[in-house]
């Protein structure tokens, strides 16, 4: 009598569509949410398995992201401002990506502005400037909302052009993004506004398809792991720009400015 006997066969990995990302590095933005999003995957291989994670075919636009996430084709999940029509097309992870770090908002402007925006103590005086804005940006109804004149842009390099013409006055840009933005587009001609800083409630949250409910709770157990065991305590702590953004809030002594978000509150 012959026994056949074989190793079990492994099942394949889960794979995980993410947008494609743009430059590498522990400065770019995407960085930290994929490592999150990985930590979140890892946490939860005892129970779903193994997985990997791809990146989409091509780069896209985030409104064509979320509209190929909402008909479930070429990606799987993605990160994004929360507004209310996005949280009704979508299933949002309840989990603040960045921890509040991004509703605070330096303004990058032009070098020979810095006397003028110096002079700003109130949504008044701001409402003397023109914001620029991206079109998909969820920020652009935050500004509306508070009366404060916008001019649109497609992609940030071209913003950072048009402000340095002069087509608008400031862009408003997270603690933990403008030190990227001002190296990679400022090209000598931008600067910070001195002491000056924005605050409004602008959550980032990991959204999939409101019928994947497989992956959306594999992501909602795997955060809470990680956040359990200090695991994403020390994934943010580990990127420099959360970091700093994290020291500056807590050190700042300047003037700041709060915007009202009608989908949410800071409080």
């Amino acid at each position: 009598m012959v026994l056949l006997c074989c190793t079990p066969v492994l099942a394949e990995p889960w794979v995980i569509k993410i947008p494609r990302a743009g430059a590498p590095g522990v400065d770019a933005p995407s960085y930290y949410p994929e490592a999150l999003l990985a930590l979140a995957l890892a946490k939860t291989e005892f129970i779903y398995g193994g997985f990997q994670v791809q990146y989409a075919d091509d780069m896209h636009s985030s409104d064509r992201l979320r509209a190929m996430l909402i008909t479930h084709q070429g990606i799987d999940v993605m990160w994004s401002t929360v507004t209310g029509q996005r949280e009704r097309e979508m299933r949002s992870i309840d989990h603040d990506i960045f921890r509040g770090i991004n509703g605070y908002r330096r303004l990058i402007i032009r070098k020979a502005d810095t006397a003028e925006f110096a002079a700003i103590t109130s949504i008044t005086d701001l409402r003397q400037f023109k914001s620029g804005v991206g079109a998909q940006w969820s920020d652009k109804d935050i500004f509306a909302y508070n009366q404060l004149p916008q001019v649109a842009g497609t992609r940030l390099d071209l913003l950072a052009k048009m402000l340095a013409v002069r087509r608008f006055d400031y862009l408003a840009r997270g603690l933990h993004e403008y030190e990227y933005d001002l190296t990679s587009f400022a090209n000598g001609q931008l600067t910070l506004a001195d002491n000056l800083l924005l605050h409004y409630c602008q959550p980032v949250k990991f959204f999939v398809n409101k019928n994947n409910h497989r992956l959306g709770d594999r992501l909602s157990i795997g955060l809470a792991l990680a956040q359990a065991d200090g695991s994403a305590d020390a994934l943010f702590n580990s990127v420099p720009a959360l970091r700093q953004a994290r020291s500056a809030i807590n050190h700042f002594n300047g003037r700041l400015i709060p915007l009202a978000n009608p989908v949410c509150s800071t409080k």
